[in-house]
């Protein structure tokens, strides 16, 4: 800001402090997720105090490195509970299309069930509507009007989120985030002719589905259901050994200092798993500083 401009920035300060706090909350919300979202939260859950956690931290800073382009594929396992799907099927694209001012990016979403991402692409329309995003944001994209329906509503920048089912579109639209939240049905879990109807969809269908191969990312969030689930599978054949950013997240706390490591997953497994068992605790709930101890 230069000196000139300064004595005009305290004069509209003066003028109108609600105003001026509200574009200082503009500029962090649009450099990071977690401050964005108590931007918005009260137009999801009015009157619901927004409960925050490290885990909701660690999704966060997940899908702000999908947004730089530093991963593309994203494996995300939590139990239920933790705003798993609130931040990264209604928050996360609300924001990258806002404050990212990236209203031109394709979303192809998709659970067990449809009801489920319809559910979530109201949300999220309901937030786009809104008079604080409006307020914020509402000049650098439009809904369109002849296509503003709960499973697909598009930007008049060219960009789409369109909910879906697991089996479900097989031809047609292609994303630049496939996300998939909850593949499977909990009480699917022993059905091994739905787990495989699910593992066959995401193996053969979903990389079908990619605007750029090299470009467009699948984000897979869930809670594991089997050992032969689609983590499982993801897990087993490393699909390519994933970009992980579990060891930066392990030693940051904000995602500029994350820095990507390429691991091997089976070994970050073992030891957590190792660990776990030493604590008698289970593995997949460690805390934070345990797994901090366990892969130091």
């Amino acid at each position: 800001m230069t000196a000139a401009a300064q004595p005009e920035m305290v004069t509209q300060a003066v003028a109108d402090p609600g105003a001026t706090l509200r574009h200082l909350d503009r500029f962090d919300a649009e450099d990071h997720l977690r401050d964005y979202i108590p931007l918005v939260w009260d137009v999801l859950e009015p009157g619901r105090e927004l409960v925050w956690g490290w885990a909701v931290d660690a999704i966060c800073d997940h899908l702000e490195a999908v947004t730089r382009g530093d991963i593309r594929r994203l494996l995300i396992n939590v139990p239920p509970g933790c705003m798993k799907s609130l931040t990264t099927n209604v928050l996360w694209p609300s924001w990258e299309w806002g404050p990212c001012d990236m209203p031109q990016t394709r979303y192809v979403t998709s659970s067990y069930s449809e009801a489920l991402t319809v559910r979530d692409n109201r949300r999220m329309r309901n937030i786009i509507r809104s008079e604080p995003y409006q307020e914020l944001w509402g000049d650098r994209f439009s809904l369109v009007s002849d296509q503003n329906a709960k499973v697909r509503f598009d930007t008049d920048k060219t960009g789409f989120k369109i909910a879906t089912s697991v089996g479900g579109l097989g031809t047609g639209e292609r994303g630049d985030r496939f996300i998939i939240d909850d593949p499977h049905n909990v009480k699917d879990g022993e059905s091994e002719a739905k787990r495989d109807a699910a593992l066959q969809w995401f193996s053969e269908v979903v990389p079908t589905r990619l605007n750029d191969p090299d470009k467009s990312a699948i984000i897979v969030i869930m809670q594991r259901i089997h050992e032969r689930d689609v983590s499982g599978l993801i897990l087993q054949e490393e699909l390519g050994r994933l970009d992980r950013v579990v060891k930066g997240f392990l030693e940051s706390s904000r995602p500029e200092e994350i820095q990507l490591q390429r691991l091997d997953l089976e070994e970050v497994i073992r030891v957590w798993r190792a660990y776990a068992e030493s604590v008698g605790v289970d593995w997949a709930g460690l805390t934070k500083k345990q797994i901090r101890a366990a892969v130091a």
